[in-house]
């Protein structure tokens, strides 16, 4: 059956989204795999562990059945990611349909069921609401499956999940750099059920400590590079103006439509001689060449706690305005910019549960008793400080006319430095 869904078009569609976004532009080009890729490994890793747990545990009762469900929802996990990944519903979604709250998830629910009746697969009712609630992580919608299996696919508990598993592991591969040399099948095979939630042997703690630093050094370094924010708004521009004539945003309500959704709508506006998409056109074949990108005027980390004011305060209108006063008066580079020409961007990057540790959320069980799970504490998983938060917001700054850019940072400093002069201010 899994072979079904594999060959199906809803599913081949993601060998043409690239898994990491623009990242490739960022001197990375070997991470330019794509979701279909991710996803078989996703559901190889979602597979593995829900057989383990039936060969293991055998009081759990489960089924073949239920086998298959979490391999298919590892499958299909990620069926309703539209172009370049997470740039599209993080990003372009919001800023073209604004207001509404459509999610990957809800489209790759969609596409699941496109898949289920165009392939004639003969998958009863209640398998498919099964694995549409792993694909959501949300056990409430199907209160009579096993718990535990939600911890598998889409992990609300503590963010550990095959998912997670198989992109930290393969992006530091890619990278060149490694969390341990603990596979990824050795800590599977530690994992166990006790009261309903996947636990892990303590023995390997200090390897899914790892796993967290791991995935926050990717968002930090890498997911959130500025060379590739900066082609990932250029994209966001190019389609957002393709959009006024080839309605890119709506097909997503539609699943035959969404299949012309890939990465390759990039080279479809650049090969049209529409003059409607002139300017999208020139916005997108300004990405291949390096000195032609928005160029990136800050980037830096804002305190946890104080981040909100920045937000409110930083915006491309106010450093905009900061930068007529301070630029020379016989300059002409500031002229004819308007607010939005100045990207201000703020992103959380985080262990896997935001501001928490994420091993507060782990259970682990000991080789002396491998019924009770207990939490452990620092000791058993670190020789180092922790941090002393497990959140950073980095704030990074764009200027969209490369002849401005030097005129616009120093607008950006005197915004941020008078920030800065009033919270200090105000705390003494």
């Amino acid at each position: 059956m899994i072979k079904r869904f594999v060959d199906s078009r809803q599913f081949r569609r993601l060998q043409y989204i690239k898994q990491l976004g623009a990242t490739d532009y960022a001197g990375w080009p070997q991470t330019s795999y794509s979701r279909f890729d991710h996803s078989l490994g996703v559901s190889r890793l979602a597979r593995k562990m829900a057989s383990h747990l039936k060969r293991t545990q055998p009081e759990l009762s489960i089924t073949d059945r239920d086998v298959n469900c979490v391999e298919i929802a590892g499958l299909c996990h990620d069926l309703g990611h539209g172009p370049w990944s997470h740039l599209w519903d993080g990003l372009f979604m919001p800023s073209v349909l604004k207001g509404s709250r459509w999610s990957h998830e809800e489209g790759s629910e969609m596409m699941f069921d496109a898949i289920i009746e165009e392939e004639r697969i003969p998958l009863p009712k209640e398998d498919q609401q099964f694995i549409k609630a792993l694909i959501s992580g949300d056990p409430s919608r199907t209160p009579r499956e096993k718990g535990f299996f939600f911890d598998i696919v889409a992990n609300r508990r503590n963010g550990f999940d095959v998912d997670k598993y198989d992109y930290i592991r393969r992006d530091n591969h890619l990278i060149g750099s490694h969390t341990t040399s603990l596979s990824l099948l050795s800590l599977i095979e530690s994992s166990r059920v006790i009261d309903s939630q996947i636990c892990y042997n303590a023995d390997i703690a200090s390897y899914i400590y790892n796993l967290a630093i791991s995935r926050f050094r990717l968002h930090k370094e890498v997911y959130n590079n500025v060379i590739s924010k900066a082609v990932n708004y250029m994209i966001i521009d190019g389609l957002s103006k393709a959009d006024r004539v080839m309605n890119i945003a709506q097909r997503v309500f539609n699943a035959e439509e969404y299949l012309t959704l890939t990465d390759d709508i990039m080279p479809q506006i650049e090969a049209t001689t529409d003059p409607r998409l002139s300017e999208s056109r020139a916005i997108l074949r300004r990405i291949h060449d390096k000195n032609q990108h928005y160029e990136c005027i800050l980037n830096e980390v804002v305190d946890l706690g104080q981040w909100k004011i920045f937000a409110k305060y930083v915006t491309g209108q106010r450093i905009l305005e900061a930068s007529r006063r301070l630029a020379p008066a016989d300059s002409r580079e500031l002229e004819f910019l308007k607010g939005s020409d100045v990207i201000v961007d703020f992103s959380l990057v985080h262990h896997g549960m935001k501001e928490d540790n994420p091993m507060k959320f782990v259970a682990f069980y000991s080789a002396e008793n491998n019924n009770v799970w207990l939490k452990l504490d620092q000791t058993h998983y670190s020789s180092s400080p922790l941090p002393s938060n497990f959140a950073e917001v980095l704030l990074s700054v764009y200027s969209k006319s490369r002849a401005a850019s030097k005129l616009l940072e120093a607008g950006c400093h005197d915004v941020l430095q008078n920030i800065e002069a009033n919270i200090a201010t105000a705390n003494v």
